[in-house]
C-alpha cells in the first residue's frame, strides 16, 4: 500500500516559478508570501526556494513551521508534489543551523495527492509525530503513515490504510489516540479501530462495527 523510503535528496536546479495545484501557476513571490503566513523569515526561505526547489512540483500543503522535537527550534516543513517521480508526493523536514536551512530529511510516498496532514504526540514523549494521509486513488482507501522525527532523522512507526481518521485523546488519559474509519461499501458497513501507542508500538486495542450517523468515540469507549 505505502511504500517507505526515507532519504536526504533534494534536485540542485534553480527556478524561478514553482507549480501550484494541478493548474494554476504562482510565482515565488506568491511562495513567499506563505511562508510569511507561517512565521518563516522570508530571508531564510528565498535562498532554499530559489536554488534547491526543482520547476515540475505543485505545493499541497504550503509551508509550515513548528517544532517537531521540542528542542525550542522550529522546523520548517514544506510538502508538495512532483509530477513526474514514481513516489511523487514529498515531505520535506528542514532545520534551522547557523542561521542556514539545511535539509534534514525527505519522506516520499506513493499516491495522488495529500489528505490530510496533522502534527500530534502519538509516543507521548513531548515530540510530535507526522501523521500523513495520502489519497492513493479514485474510491479507493487512503493510505496512512506516521512518522518520528528525532536526532535530525525520520522514521516511520504506522502505516495502515483508511478511510477517515482521527486523533485525539478518546478516553481521557492525557495521550493521543488514532481512530481509523474504514468502509466496506459492498458489505454497507463501517468499522472504527482504535490505536494506542503502548511497548513501543502502534496497537490496536479496539475494533467495533459502526452504523451510519453513530457516534464512533462513544462506541469506541464501551
Amino acid at each position: 500500500m505505502i511504500k517507505k523510503l526515507l532519504t536526504i535528496i533534494l534536485t540542485l536546479i534553480s527556478t524561478t516559478t514553482i507549480m501550484v495545484g494541478c493548474s494554476k501557476n504562482a510565482s515565488n513571490t506568491e511562495i513567499y508570501n506563505m511562508a510569511k503566513d507561517n512565521d518563516i523569515d522570508l530571508k531564510d526561505i528565498e535562498h532554499f526556494i530559489d536554488g534547491k526547489l526543482s520547476q515540475d512540483i505543485s505545493i499541497e500543503e504550503n509551508v509550515k513551521t513548528i517544532d517537531l522535537d521540542g528542542d525550542g527550534q522550529d522546523e520548517c516543513i514544506i510538502n508538495y508534489k512532483v509530477k513526474t517521480k514514481k513516489e511523487p508526493l514529498r515531505i520535506l523536514v528542514l532545520s534551522k543551523e547557523k542561521d542556514n536551512w539545511i535539509v534534514k530529511n525527505e519522506i516520499k510516498n506513493v499516491g495522488q495527492s495529500f489528505d490530510k496532514i496533522l502534527y500530534k504526540d502519538i509516543t507521548g514523549d513531548g515530540n510530535l509525530e507526522i501523521v500523513a494521509g495520502f489519497k492513493v486513488g479514485e474510491n479507493t482507501s487512503k493510505g496512512l503513515s506516521i512518522y518520528r522525527y528525532k536526532d535530525g532523522k525520520t522514521e516511520e512507526i504506522f502505516e495502515d490504510y483508511y478511510s477517515k481518521y482521527v486523533v485525539e485523546d478518546v478516553d481521557s488519559d492525557g495521550k493521543q489516540e488514532v481512530i481509523l474509519i474504514k468502509d466496506d461499501e459492498r458489505e454497507g458497513k463501517s468499522i472504527a479501530q482504535l490505536y494506542k501507542w503502548k511497548n513501543n508500538n502502534l496497537s490496536k486495542i479496539k475494533e467495533v462495527t459502526i452504523k451510519p450517523n453513530e457516534n464512533v468515540r462513544e462506541k469506541l469507549k464501551e
